[in-house]
């Protein structure tokens, strides 16, 4: 028995709720264990399979830097999380630009740069990371840790 477009409609809008939820509570308990000082990310990945992000003298993040290794492919959350707790005081566009150069991307519609502006903003307002006055971003968990 199908569903009406309407009744489609409101599910996927419900699923994005949730996983958006989901991601926001995803978030603050890695940057808690973080604190606490448990290695384990929500997803089961460790913080140290991140990859790593070189920056040219010039500032702009280097394509020759290579993956750290790991066994799970990280979500675009801890992407963006991973390229400001190695570079903090960066701003969305470096960010969005290192990502780029590692062929980071985050699915759909939405320009990277945008996207990761909308998961900057979010860290932001759940405390998780904190816009400077220069409007670089930091790791809140980074400095009480």
């Amino acid at each position: 028995m199908p569903f009406s477009a309407a009744v489609v409609s409101e599910l996927q809008g419900e699923v994005k709720r949730l996983e958006r939820d989901r991601a926001v509570i995803d978030a603050r308990l890695d940057a808690l264990r973080k604190i606490l000082g448990e290695e384990q990310m929500s997803d089961g990945g460790t913080w140290g399979s991140v990859f790593s992000v070189g920056v040219s003298p010039s500032g702009r993040a280097s394509q020759s830097a290579s993956p750290i290794p790991g066994p799970d492919a990280r979500s675009f959350r801890d992407e963006v999380l991973a390229v400001i707790r190695q570079h903090p005081g960066v701003k969305a566009a470096f960010v969005a630009r290192a990502l780029r150069e590692h062929g980071v991307a985050p699915g759909g519609n939405t320009p990277l740069s945008h996207r990761v502006y909308n998961e900057v903003w979010r860290m932001t307002n759940n405390g998780v990371l904190r816009k400077n006055d220069d409007g670089g971003f930091t790791v809140v968990a980074q400095e009480e840790g």
